[in-house]
């Protein structure tokens, strides 16, 4: 039996029935996987500077590597179509800048 755990986040910007859907979701889609032993969880985990942060976290009945590999590509894949899927979009480290106005001289020589 191997662990997995990770965190993803998503835009700032989702909305809070968005983020429920995404998260009901992912849970029932690793609740159902055959592969899957015992605890699944999937929660909203922290509200991050730049994202809204899920931490997902499950156990794979597997002993094999490839087959533990296997699954958690699944899975990724599964959680990519089901974000997508919601009109979600995951989140990036983004800077903004803002810029006064400013006017730019030129000098035509």
């Amino acid at each position: 039996i191997r662990r997995v755990k990770f965190d993803f986040g998503l835009r700032v910007d989702t909305p809070p029935e968005t983020l429920h859907q995404v998260i009901n979701e992912i849970r029932l889609c690793i609740t159902n996987h055959p592969m899957r032993f015992e605890e699944v969880s999937v929660h909203l985990f922290e509200l991050g500077s730049s994202a809204i942060n899920i931490r997902v976290i499950y156990f794979v009945n597997a002993a094999d590597w490839n087959t533990y590999m296997d699954m958690r590509q699944d899975i990724n894949f599964n959680i990519i179509d089901i974000v997508k899927g919601n009109g979600a979009k995951f989140a990036y480290p983004t800077q903004s800048v803002i810029m006064e106005n400013q006017q730019i001289e030129s000098k035509a020589e």
